[in-house]
């Protein structure tokens, strides 16, 4: 890094390792959201059967459910570690 001859404190400043831009998402975020997505038509499709009168597929509710609690925190997760090694 070049400072010009009579530096001023802001000029010389050592470089951010994140200037507030965006990045693209991590591999664990991808996958994060790609569950979610996929336990919410699971979650539609058996929210459907049970309203048809299917009581046994409240389990499948109740799984989708799950399963998309479950992404969210994969995607928090991801999310979290790619601002760790932003430096965020």
């Amino acid at each position: 890094m070049s400072c010009p001859v009579r530096p001023s404190p802001l000029a010389c400043a050592p470089p951010r390792a994140h200037a507030g831009g965006m990045t693209a998402w991590s591999a664990l975020e991808i996958v994060g959201a790609v569950v979610i997505a996929l336990a919410l038509i699971g979650l539609a499709v058996a929210a459907v059967a049970v309203g048809a009168g299917d009581e046994i597929a409240f389990i499948g509710v109740l799984v989708a459910f799950a399963v998309a609690v479950t992404g969210l925190g994969l995607h928090i997760a991801g999310r979290e570690a790619r601002y760790r090694r932003d430096n965020r």
